[in-house]
This record gives structure tokens, C-alpha cells and sequence, in this order.
């Protein structure tokens, strides 16, 4: 399920010229159920390769790093993403959507929270600059 999402998501960033690197290092029976992983990742990697194609065409870099790694017993999801400096608002303990339409407010964030928090995690947000970053630490499960 992995390998699936992340080729469409990387063929996408190929074909609007945004840089995908990524490193992955998890086993193939993850205890994190299948569904929050999709939810996690596809959110992460939509909101990542929309904000790239929010920049301007100024020639900076359209980049996206991706790590996920499982390590210990917890599996660390990191995502780093350029963006177009101050696009990002911050409000409170949360950020506002950047979406152009305010009538389709992205719900992205919200849903990876809800399955981070689900399976005992932490999602940490983080917008500097050019750069918008996403920390994820979930503990596994250990098999039975």
C-alpha cells in the first residue's frame, strides 16, 4: 500500500517539477493499521505537493523530503516541504488552510492529527521561512 501511494505521488511531483526525495526504512508487517497509514501519508503528501505548486516561479527549488523510518518500536514520519515564504499562518495551537478556495478548506491536517492521536502518536507542525515540516512519532504495537 505503501509502495502504491508513493509512486503516484512521486510521478505527480515529476510531471509538475518538484524534487521527491525519500528514505524508507519499515518492514513490511507494521502494526499501524493500513487505513491510518494511507490517511497520514496521502494528506502529508497531498499538502506537501500542493504547497510546492502554490510557489511562484521565481527559480527556487519545488522540493519534498520524505522519510519514514521505523526504529525501536516507533515509526517516524517526517515530511519537508518548500513553500512560499509567510504563506503559512499560524493560529493558536493549529494553521489556517492556504487553500486559494475558502469554500473547499483542506480538513488534510485535521484527519492526520485524528489518526496520529487514534494510535497514541504525536504530530508535531513546524513553518519557517520556505519551509513547511511535518513530524510524526507513533508507537507500535508489538506483536502477540
Amino acid at each position: 500500500a505503501v509502495d502504491a501511494l508513493l509512486l503516484d505521488k512521486i510521478r505527480l511531483a515529476e510531471r509538475n517539477g518538484i524534487q521527491f526525495e525519500h528514505e524508507l526504512r519499515i518492514s513490511s508487517g507494521l502494526s499501524l493499521p493500513a487505513e491510518d497509514l494511507g490517511t497520514i501519508l496521502g494528506n502529508a503528501l497531498d499538502n506537501a505537493l500542493e504547497g510546492c505548486g502554490r510557489m511562484a516561479e521565481d527559480g527556487r527549488r519545488k522540493t519534498i523530503d520524505l522519510k519514514i523510518l521505523e526504529d525501536e518500536g516507533e515509526l517516524l514520519i517526517y515530511v519537508r516541504n518548500s513553500i512560499n515564504p509567510g504563506e503559512i499562518r499560524k493560529v493558536r495551537e493549529g494553521y489556517l488552510s492556504s487553500k486559494r478556495r475558502k469554500d473547499v478548506r483542506g480538513y488534510g491536517l485535521y484527519n492526520m492529527r485524528k489518526a496520529v492521536e487514534k494510535n497514541r502518536g504525536n504530530l508535531v507542525v513546524n513553518s519557517e521561512g520556505d519551509f513547511f515540516e511535518l513530524k510524526i512519532l507513533v508507537p507500535l504495537r508489538r506483536p502477540l
